[in-house]
């Protein structure tokens, strides 16, 4: 049991000094991380000695880039179909209160016009006293004043959209062409590495 311990303590010590020495000397640090880098990266060297595996490695990048670039994309066109239904609704809105301010308009004129003041009044359906008229016209020209607004936010919205689409479509239809280039790669180097196993010393 001492023995156990006293060997675990050895260790402890060892990675506790190690620590120290990583965290205090610049050389020793710069050995341990590129020790790590070619252990843990694709570095020149490591592509050379496994480029089967280091095409593998790319294909499924490749891959999982086209997978995330897809998602994004749908992602983009939905939110795009979504502001332009938007659109079109506040635009059926805009015309719809551009139409009831006009005829309030007209209505207010004609009946208040001297020598001809008579309220209250029938608008579509509704009796109303000038007050009231008034009232009508004053939230039927707020509203237009937001539908325009909402509008012109909408519209920007959807160019930005388009433009981020366009940027994801060009980036998707790249990652594919890399994708098909690395299969090209692999089956070259299948093939390099099938042929290799039937030449005869």
């Amino acid at each position: 049991m001492k023995n156990g311990n006293a060997l675990l303590g050895v260790i402890v010590l060892i990675l506790v000094v190690g620590a120290i020495i990583y965290f205090v000397s610049d050389p020793f640090k710069t050995k341990v991380d590129e020790a790590t880098r070619q252990v843990t990266q694709w570095t020149p060297e490591n592509i050379q000695k496994d480029p089967a595996g280091y095409l593998a490695w790319s294909r499924k990048q490749c891959e999982s880039s086209i997978a995330s670039l897809e998602a994004n994309l749908l992602a983009l066109k939905t939110r795009k179909a979504a502001d332009e239904r938007s659109k079109v609704g506040e635009e059926a809105d805009l015309k719809a209160y551009s139409a009831l301010l006009s005829e309030a308009k007209s209505l207010y004129v004609t009946s208040s016009s001297s020598g001809n003041h008579r309220f209250p009044v029938v608008f579509r359906g509704l009796e109303l006293t000038e007050d009231e008229l008034k009232t009508k016209i004053i939230e039927a020209n707020r509203k237009i004043t937001k539908l325009n607004d909402a509008i012109s936010i909408r519209a920007r919205s959807i160019n930005s959209l388009t433009a981020q689409i366009n940027k994801t479509q060009q980036a998707l239809e790249a990652a594919q062409q890399l994708l098909d280039k690395v299969s090209r790669d692999i089956n070259i180097v299948k093939s390099e590495v099938s042929d290799s196993g039937f030449k005869k010393d």
